[in-house]
């Protein structure tokens, strides 16, 4: 007799933790964004020029280094950082620099951000200076886009094609 009633306290416990996990399974509701928003993302990696030309090695500079690290140029490690900027409808929606990544700042700098903006068609203006210019792009795009809600426009760089990307 005793083992029937804690089988049927235990069959208990196991229905109410049940309800409440059905009962919080569609309550409260929620929303990871308000109806008509969406959100643009821009994420990629790009390496930036190097912080300076590489140089022809003389006959005595190569002589001198080991076979081994016979190149005929002389080429500095670091990379200089990567600017990126994008505007919609005229107004500055993110920028950021980022520096180059490893030890000897000579990876690829990692650019990644986003925002929440209303959905519907945008104009939008892409600009990205990989170089050592002090002023100015080397890189530029203007497009519109039509996002619908909730959609994720995400914003990428293509270094072989030095293009940008919109998935």
């Amino acid at each position: 007799m005793p083992r029937a009633r804690h089988i049927a306290g235990l069959a208990l416990i196991v229905g109410a933790a049940m309800a409440i996990a059905g009962v919080f399974a569609d309550w409260p509701v929620y929303r990871h964004r308000d109806e008509g928003e969406a959100v643009i993302k821009v994420s990629f990696d790009h390496q930036g020029a190097r912080i300076a030309p590489c140089r022809a090695l003389s006959e005595e500079e190569l002589a001198a280094l080991p076979a081994h690290k016979r190149t005929g140029q002389d080429c500095p490690r670091g990379r200089v950082p990567v600017t990126i900027e994008v505007a919609m409808d005229g107004r500055p929606l993110y920028a950021a620099t980022e520096a180059p990544s490893g030890w000897a700042e000579d990876g690829p700098s990692r650019v990644f951000g986003q925002a929440v903006v209303s959905a519907g068609a945008h104009d939008l203006v892409l600009r990205l200076r990989d170089t050592a210019r002090a002023d100015g792009f080397d890189h530029e795009k203007a497009l519109t886009v039509t996002i619908a809600p909730a959609q994720v426009l995400v914003i990428g760089f293509d270094s072989e094609n030095a293009a940008f990307v919109i998935r």
